[in-house]
């Protein structure tokens, strides 16, 4: 049964938490909060690390993958900024 809250396509975590994101026309941030955050890791199956990272710090982590998505499907070489995050992680 698919989440009422979230879409989850299944095919690339990292897209499903980038489309989360408010990107104008789409809707608004579907992860407010870390309570938010913390029922789209249940909705898609994964271990929620609201415990162990700051909230803030996976915002800026799912910012540096909109960048990443935007730069691909523009076929612009990805920010070094993204791959430097997605290495950090």
């Amino acid at each position: 049964m698919a989440d009422p809250e979230f879409t989850l396509l299944g095919d690339a975590v990292w897209l499903d938490f980038v489309n989360t994101a408010a990107t104008p026309p789409g809707p608004r941030d579907l992860l407010p909060d870390p309570a938010a955050y913390h029922r789209w890791t249940k909705a898609g199956k994964l271990v929620s690390d609201t415990e162990r990272v700051d909230f803030d710090a996976i915002i800026a982590f799912r910012g540096r993958l909109l960048s990443l998505a935007e730069a691909l499907d523009a076929g612009r070489k990805p920010p070094s900024s993204a791959i430097q995050a997605i290495n950090e992680m």
